[in-house]
Formats: structure tokens, sequence, C-alpha cells
């Protein structure tokens, strides 16, 4: 596999970070093939690793569950949510078929942003303080 990718128009040679330690192995095939890069007179730059955003927002049964108890009508809605929630298990993913179905029937649900992060609203719920 070819850990380097020469780019002409930049005068780049960009390496990945398994390369990069490996090169600086004296002896290593890597080493031999970084002295042969030097050799090109072209700048060395080690390729950025993309990272995995976290979601800021998860919405979970205990989340929803809060929401659906404050409702005018909870009591007909928690019985709704139950019987979604049961007839999720037969899903291949049984929590996003329940939030597709919680997003249907309140689309007004607050979300979070990054513009609302000190709000206190049920979008900053923490399962902690429920218990």
């Amino acid at each position: 596999m070819k850990n380097y990718k020469i780019d002409f128009a930049k005068n780049t040679v960009t390496v990945t970070k398994k390369f990069m330690e490996r090169a600086g192995q004296l002896g290593t095939p890597e080493f031999n093939q970084m002295m042969e890069l030097r050799k090109l007179g072209m700048e060395i730059v080690e390729k950025e690793t993309k990272r995995h955003k976290k979601p800021t927002f998860q919405l979970t049964y205990k989340k929803m569950e809060v929401f659906v108890r404050c409702s005018d009508d909870a009591e007909a809605l928690m019985a709704e949510f139950e019987h979604m929630k049961e007839e999720a298990k037969s899903q291949h993913n049984p929590c996003l078929y329940v939030q597709n179905w919680f997003k249907q029937q309140f689309p007004n649900y607050p979300q979070r942003d990054a513009k609302a992060a000190d709000d206190t609203t049920l979008s900053n719920y923490s399962e902690d303080e429920a218990a």
C-alpha cells in the first residue's frame, strides 16, 4: 500500500501518520522511501486525519418520556409511546424507529444548538437529574 502522495502542483509530499512513525525507525523500508522522497526537494506534510464529531444532542427514551409526560394528553401519548417501543423491537434500529415517531408527534420539540447551549429547556434535560 502506498502511504504517500506526491502533488507536483503544490510541490508537496503528503504522508500518513503511520508512515511517518515507521520512517523514523532506521533501516525500515519506510525510512528508505522517506530518504528518496526527501531527495525530491519537496515539502513533506502529514495527512490530516478525519475526526469523528460527537453528536451534540441525543434524543434518548428517558428524554422522550419526560417530554411526553409533560404534554396535555400525557396518558394516551404514554400508552402510544410504550406501544411504539414494543413495536420497534422488531425493527433493525429500534431507537431510530421510536425517534422518528416522536419527531412526527412533536415537531416542535426543542433542539439544542450552539447558540442556545445555556438555555434551560427540556433539550438540556439531564438523565441524572431525573433520578
